[in-house]
């Protein structure tokens, strides 16, 4: 499976914005995106700091893990539950984390924040 492809037009509207595809075969989308968050960042304090490239993803994996609901994505998609051969891709639109699976992208349920409407 693919690491990470790189897309123009980053959050800020520059650099670039990568696309990360997960493994769903054992974990749900959360474990997946948790699992990979930990482990590029044992990456990056291993001396990978100024890595363009991993600094996006890591920033990617970290709105995603804030920002989504992962409870209502499971429940909407029983293939983010996890045991499925589905190609996954977290990417990003309008710098909000987003989910793709086999190509069509779901709905990116948002976590409620206290104060805020949905």
């Amino acid at each position: 499976m693919g690491e990470c492809q790189l897309n123009p037009g980053g959050p800020n509207g520059g650099g670039f914005m990568p696309e990360i595809e997960l493994d769903l075969g054992r974990h749900c989308i959360e474990t997946a995106t948790r699992r990979r968050y930990n482990r590029l960042l044992s990456e990056y304090f291993r001396g990978r700091q100024g890595d363009p490239e991993l600094e996006a993803r890591l920033e990617l994996l970290q709105k995603a893990l804030t920002d989504l609901d992962f409870p209502s994505l499971r429940a909407a998609y029983k293939e983010l539950c996890g045991n499925t051969a589905a190609r996954v891709v977290l990417t990003a639109v309008g710098g909000r984390p987003v989910v793709s699976i086999d190509g069509q992208m779901v709905g990116a349920a948002r976590r409620s924040r206290p104060g805020t409407r949905t």
